[in-house]
Parts: structure tokens; C-alpha cells; sequence
């Protein structure tokens, strides 16, 4: 890579902790290359560390984006990780139907699908799928409109709806598609009227956007140009204004400061594979233990780990296009940026 040539233990002038941190924590290792300050983050781990925080009207939030960038991006693993963290908090209890608009290509939703064998996907796009229908998986290749949401909210059943919809169109028309997105899903909601929704939250260029009420979810693996979370919403939720400028803000700071935080966790080297301390991988963990403890009913601390860790192996395994080529080979290590 670019950065092993132009970096190195040596011309970083590390000490003794830091070159330790920054060989075993290929996501930090942008803090000690821009030279920016080392913060380790101090408190337990708790789902509070998965909402945007926002911040004070004045707040000096001292945002300094990297030029050089070594957390990852990974599309699929993002939404697989906010979707298993969705379904663990509201589908434990009964049988749904999750009604997925804008799935494709969804080369996750098989394995996903496998860990919630109680529900019914609805998978509906008009492009190109890559995942494959099951007894539990069924795909719909058309676009969704009220009428179809009307249909299936008279099937019978409990309903979760996942909204990953996205129009393009001209970069100086922009705004107004990402407005027609969040009000198409606005209304789609309103109609099959579900327990829980997770949905794309973008930030428009109006100052401030009445919208439904809920949780700004945050996306372990985003891009580092990412300007949208997700947003959780209850059944019944009123509405809220919300102000972009804030929100805003509040990503830029997630991205710039949080994600390079040092987080602590009890996964070892050895047992975590691609797992390091930046913010991904805590949220990462954080999610999984979760999802085996509230779903696998996986109490005792030890057998915990070693499932965590095994989990994170099998999503890498699990979430790959197979007409593409593969995005690891054999183990996938923490050798982003190459040890000096």
C-alpha cells in the first residue's frame, strides 16, 4: 500500500507504547500518521455508543478530517452489523415478516436470513440480486410503491420494515431526490404501519426537516464520506425536527474523532480475526454479544468470546458476492497497512 511507503515505525518516531498500538491497530494508525492526538476511550461499552451524540449549538467540535485514512470500508458488512443489531432488539419475541425495500444486491441477507430462521424476508428492488430465494426468503423485482406497501400490510402478520432506498440523479438535483427518498419511506411507513422500522436517514440541505422520531443509529465499516446513519423508528412514532447542520456536525466528528478512538474489549489477537480496538471493531463485538446473548441465549462469559469471534470469522465468509472476486483470501488479517 501507498502509506507502507511512505510511513514507518522509524520515521514516526514512535515510543515503545505507541509503535505496540499502532502494529496491533492497523485502523488507528491514521493518529499516529497525521499526528493527531491518541484518545483511548475510558468507559464501558454500551448502546449509547451506537447513537449519534449530538452536540451543543457552539460546540467547538475542532474537526481536522484525515489525509490519510486507514479505517475500512465495507458496504456489506456495515449493513449486515446494523441489521443484526435491528432484528436482535426488536424481532426476539414472535414471528415477522421484515419487508426489505432496496435490498440488492444483499449477498448478506442469505447468511442473515440463517440467523433469524423465525422470520419471513420480502426482499423488493429493481436491480440485480445477488442473494437467492429460500423457504424464508422471497424476492420481489419491482419498485415498491404505496400500493404494494398497502398489500402487505393487510397480510396478517407482525411487520418490521427495512428501507435502504437511494434514487440518483443529477449531482445539482440532488437534494431534491434525497428529499423524495425520505419522504417515499416516510409514507411506505405510515401505510404498513410496523412494529419497528430502520431506515436511511440523509442529511438535506434545509437548516432543519420535520421528520418521524427516533434513534440516529451509527454505521460500524462506513465509508469516511459517508453523510447518513440509519434511523430506528417504533410503530406509532410522531414527528420531530430534526437539524441537518447539527447532524451534520455530529457524523463529521464520529468520523474524524470516534471511530480513531482506542476502545478496550476482551477479545484477544489470537481470537479475534480483523478485530481491532478502533470503533468499528468495538460496535462490531458489541453488536455480536448482543445478538448471542439476547438471541443464542449465550450466557456464560467465556464461551461468549470464543463465539463472538467465531461469528465475525463466518460473516467475513458470508457476505461476499461470489461473482466478484473475494475481498479476503484465507484468514483475514489486521495487515491493512503492513507492520514496520
Amino acid at each position: 500500500m501507498k502509506l507502507d511507503k511512505e510511513f514507518s515505525v522509524n520515521t514516526l518516531a514512535l515510543d515503545r507504547k505507541q509503535q505496540d498500538v499502532y502494529n496491533r491497530n492497523p485502523h488507528l494508525r491514521e493518529i499516529f500518521i497525521n499526528r493527531k492526538r491518541f484518545l483511548v476511550y475510558t468507559k464501558d461499552f454500551v448502546k449509547e455508543q451506537r447513537f449519534l451524540k449530538l452536540f451543543p449549538r457552539g460546540t467547538d467540535l475542532r474537526i481536522s478530517p484525515s489525509r490519510n485514512v486507514t479505517t475500512e470500508h465495507w458496504g456489506e458488512r456495515k449493513a449486515m452489523l446494523t441489521e443484526i443489531e435491528f432484528l436482535t432488539n426488536y424481532a426476539k419475541q414472535g414471528t415477522f415478516s421484515v419487508i426489505y425495500v432496496g435490498a440488492a444486491p444483499g449477498s448478506h441477507i442469505n447468511f442473515l436470513s440463517t440467523l433469524f430462521p423465525q422470520l419471513d424476508f420480502i426482499l423488493i428492488d429493481t436491480k440485480e440480486f445477488v442473494a437467492k430465494e429460500t423457504e424464508k426468503i422471497h424476492i420481489c423485482s419491482e419498485n415498491f410503491t404505496n400500493e404494494l406497501a398497502k398489500k402487505y400490510s393487510r397480510n396478517g402478520r407482525d411487520l418490521l420494515f427495512i428501507c435502504d432506498v437511494h434514487t440518483f440523479g443529477p449531482h445539482h438535483d440532488l437534494d431534491d431526490y434525497m428529499v423524495q427518498d425520505m419522504y417515499d419511506q416516510m409514507v411506505w411507513y405510515s401505510t404498513l404501519k410496523p412494529q419497528a422500522s430502520l431506515l436511511r436517514f440523509r442529511i438535506l440541505r434545509a437548516e432543519t426537516y420535520e421528520y418521524l422520531k427516533g434513534d440516529l443509529i451509527l454505521e460500524p465499516w462506513a465509508s469516511r464520506r459517508n453523510t447518513e446513519c440509519r434511523l430506528v423508528v417504533v410503530k406509532d412514532a410522531p414527528k420531530t425536527d430534526y437539524n441537518n447542520r447539527a447532524i451534520e456536525a455530529a457524523l463529521a466528528y464520529f468520523h474524524d474523532t470516534t471511530r480513531t478512538m482506542f476502545y478496550e474489549h476482551d477479545l484477544n489477537d489470537s481470537e479475534a480475526e480483523g478485530l481491532d480496538h478502533c470503533y468499528d471493531c468495538r460496535a462490531e463485538i458489541f453488536i455480536l454479544h448482543r445478538y448471542l446473548s439476547k438471541i443464542q441465549n449465550i450466557s456464560n462469559g467465556k464461551a461468549l468470546i470464543q463465539k463472538t469471534a467465531e461469528m465475525s470469522f463466518d460473516i467475513s465468509r458470508n457476505i461476499q458476492d461470489k461473482t466478484r472476486p473475494p475481498i479476503t483470501n484465507g484468514i483475514r488479517t489486521l495487515n491493512v497497512i503492513q507492520k514496520k
